[in-house]
């Protein structure tokens, strides 16, 4: 009985996790934005930086806040409230879509911090853009598309929950 409820939790947390770190990234762009060329990013070699940051920025605001807490947040505790049932329909199917919401969170992590040059393409993730980095370094560009695909997955096991 308590089961959607306390995923519905866990989503609003995800979700608010998600909208610290795009807060996070928002303030950076915004210091740099203060005093460009002497601001956070130093010089016009680190300017990937700075994209590395608008490409975070996007992504996590859209994928890591919006539908979590619309989709799963909100949807676990509205959803069965206006169909009149006490449960969800397919409570393992949601757990699964909280699950691989964690697993993609990790992936978009490891992306932005873990190598030496972040994805730089913006949160559109135009091609032309995201195969520009065609060097050793484009992990992150891999890893942040393999993100963006197990949240779709995660959110459209949400949806048809």
């Amino acid at each position: 009985m308590v089961g959607h409820k306390l995923v519905g939790v866990l989503y609003g947390y995800a979700g608010y996790i998600g909208a610290a770190y795009g807060f996070g990234l928002s303030l950076l762009i915004r210091l740099e934005l203060l005093a460009t060329g002497s601001g956070v990013v130093r010089g016009v070699k680190e300017c990937w930086m700075y994209n590395g940051w608008i490409s975070a920025h996007g992504i996590v605001m859209l994928f890591l806040f919006v539908m979590p807490m619309a989709i799963g947040g909100y949807g676990n505790f509205l959803l069965p409230l206006l169909c009149g049932s006490s449960e969800m329909v397919m409570p393992r199917m949601n757990g699964l879509s909280l699950w691989l919401l964690v697993v993609a969170v990790v992936t978009a992590l490891l992306a932005q911090v873990l190598f030496v040059r972040p994805l730089c393409s913006g949160w559109t993730l135009y091609p032309p853009l995201v195969t520009r980095d065609g060097d050793a370094l484009c992990i992150a560009t891999d890893l942040s598309l393999v993100c963006v695909h197990v949240l779709g997955l995660s959110s459209g096991l949400g949806a048809i929950n």
